[in-house]
């Protein structure tokens, strides 16, 4: 019998092996060169990610290869449906950065975009945004944390947007509404809750940076 997880890499219709090129919208350069790395780091962490599952699937020893790995310290314990699910969004998230969004019956490429400065949000801390879909925007204030954070930002802003996960809340969260957000993600599966550590942004984030080989 295949695996589950096996069964969730890119199959079907042949899709070009490098990320589509994104649209990006600035009118300074050095914004638009800072955005395109950010883009192609941030693939390059999905693409180790999915390889990673993948390879997780096709061997031996899964639970053991999990449990001892950056994924049971963000997404909890080995479990079937646990693995099976990160697999498909990583499967997703891979086809979105090869194959773009599907807007008006037509594929189109990921929109890159910065907030004006004087966008009042970014002043009290926001990162990015992808509330037009198949558009990712980040405050320009992120760019002083280096280009490793612009990429974390645009990774989380790209898995928004049906591909199973979002930004979970939970108590024990602090942060606007209780939500999970960034380092507080990982506060998910200190509570034990791996039901939402499993479908929260940034432990899949965390998840693509850390990944054996990842970054």
């Amino acid at each position: 019998m295949p695996s589950p997880i096996m069964d969730l890499e890119l199959t079907g219709r042949r899709v070009t092996a490098d990320p589509l090129v994104p649209r990006l919208i600035s009118r300074d350069p050095r914004v638009k060169a800072t955005l395109l790395r950010a883009y192609q780091q941030a693939y390059r962490w999905a693409r180790a990610a999915h390889r990673w599952l993948v390879r997780l699937a096709s061997g031996h020893g899964a639970r053991a290869r999990w449990n001892n790995s950056p994924a049971s310290r963000v997404f909890g314990p080995y479990a079937p449906h646990r693995a099976r699910h990160v697999a498909q969004v990583f499967r997703g998230l891979i086809r979105r950065f090869r194959r773009g969004y599907e807007i008006g019956g037509r594929r189109r490429p990921p929109t890159l975009a910065c907030f004006p400065k004087s966008y009042g949000r970014c002043r009290t801390g926001l990162l990015g945004n992808a509330s037009i879909f198949g558009t990712v925007r980040v405050c320009p204030q992120l760019f002083a944390r280096g280009p490793s954070e612009v990429a974390a930002v645009v990774l989380h802003e790209l898995m928004h947007q049906d591909l199973g996960v979002d930004d979970q809340r939970h108590g024990i969260c602090t942060g606007s509404k209780n939500r999970c957000y960034r380092e507080g993600a990982i506060d998910l599966l200190r509570a034990g809750r791996f039901d939402l550590a499993v479908h929260n942004i940034d432990n899949f984030v965390r998840f693509a940076r850390s990944v054996p080989h990842g970054g």
